[in-house]
């Protein structure tokens, strides 16, 4: 794993450098692409500490390495501080998780807190299966984003939350602001664990959910 992930950073700096031959950029894109997901889910912490040190006040390549991913969506920009627009869905992060079909229009029925682990029950919508119970394991902590006011650690109550979107996004700074996840309620252990959203509504609502957790998995009958 270590010297793949040496190779994406390789490669991420030399895009950022443009020390790619023209003809070969869609190929290094993909191979960032394929190398990320090889490594993302028992590895991810490495990856993102390695692109980390790459950075200086003009240049943040952990963005950069996202926005390769997102590739030809958009084109990295390593000088951009804005980073993505907001239409670019973080699935282009190639994670076990976003690879799921997603639960789309799917019922989020409720949600139980067991020790550290985070369980939710949820009738599926387009699947071939009717209900999903999806699991978020050693969980530091979970955020309910209603209509833009933090509610910290209070998704026990939830119920009837219409599922719209799902995906993983990279934990990394950028994200955490453009999720408006407040910097005042994460600490340093929160940069070790892996950073799971859901988006839907409930009541007439536009709600967010945050989770921060080691791992996830799903059971569906």
């Amino acid at each position: 794993m270590k010297k793949k992930i040496e190779k994406i950073v390789e490669l991420v700096y030399k895009v950022s450098c443009y020390d790619i031959a023209d003809n070969q950029y869609n190929r290094t894109f993909n191979t960032i692409r394929k190398l990320t997901e090889e490594v993302w889910n028992s590895h991810y912490r490495e990856l993102l500490n390695e692109l980390e040190k790459l950075d200086n006040p003009e240049a943040n390549y952990q963005l950069f390495w996202l926005e390769c991913l997102g590739y030809p969506r958009k084109t990295p920009n390593l000088f951009g501080h804005d980073g993505m627009p907001l239409g670019l869905n973080y699935g282009a992060l190639p994670s076990d998780f976003n690879r799921l079909l997603g639960f789309h229009d799917s019922k989020l029925v409720s949600v139980s807190i067991e020790n550290e682990d985070i369980r939710m029950f949820i009738e599926l919508d387009s699947w071939e299966y009717e209900r999903a119970e999806l699991m978020f394991y050693n969980v530091i902590s979970s955020y309910h984003l209603v209509n833009d006011e933090i509610v910290v650690d209070h998704l026990k109550g939830i119920s009837n939350f219409t599922i719209l979107s799902d995906c993983e996004a990279p934990n990394i700074e950028y994200c955490i602001r453009h999720l408006k996840i407040p910097d005042t309620a994460l600490s340093k252990n929160h940069q070790e664990k892996r950073l799971f959203c859901i988006f839907g509504t409930q009541r007439e609502s536009s709600d967010s959910l945050y989770i921060f957790a080691d791992r996830w998995g799903l059971k569906t009958y």
